[in-house]
């Protein structure tokens, strides 16, 4: 069962995991992740180990604005899961594009610290 400091932890993870990714700040998203982590991208090919992981995951614009709700966090001592929805507002090529779905983060222990393993997402259609 995860105990409530893990889940703390986890929830700093996803605040770091988004500021990171609202500056831009490949390093500190490489921090973040496991060494052997994967990208499971809905419709393409695994991606796999860090440098890869972010390469793939990379936006296609400047990420204005993420947005994160009906999270539930759940595992155990050394792995845990989060599922959540996401609202992402980007600026491509001088116009706004929000996209929204799930996503869906593995995460284990390492060297202490709780990291992403693995993250998947859908998109919503509309």
């Amino acid at each position: 069962m995860l105990q409530d400091a893990d889940r703390a932890a986890i929830r700093a993870l996803e605040a770091d995991w988004i500021v990171a990714e609202l500056g831009s700040d490949r390093a500190a998203l490489e921090r973040l992740l496991t060494h052997d982590c994967a990208l499971c991208p809905p419709d393409g090919p695994k991606a796999e180990g860090r440098q890869a992981f972010l390469d793939a995951q990379a936006a296609p614009g400047k990420i204005l604005d993420i947005a994160i709700a009906d999270s539930h966090i759940d595992g155990g001592p050394s792995h845990a899961w989060k599922t959540a929805r996401f609202q992402t507002r980007l600026s491509m090529q001088g116009g706004e594009l929000t996209v929204s779905g799930r996503h869906m983060w593995l995460m284990r222990k390492q060297d202490g610290a709780w990291r992403i393993a693995a993250l998947s997402w859908s998109f919503d259609h509309r």
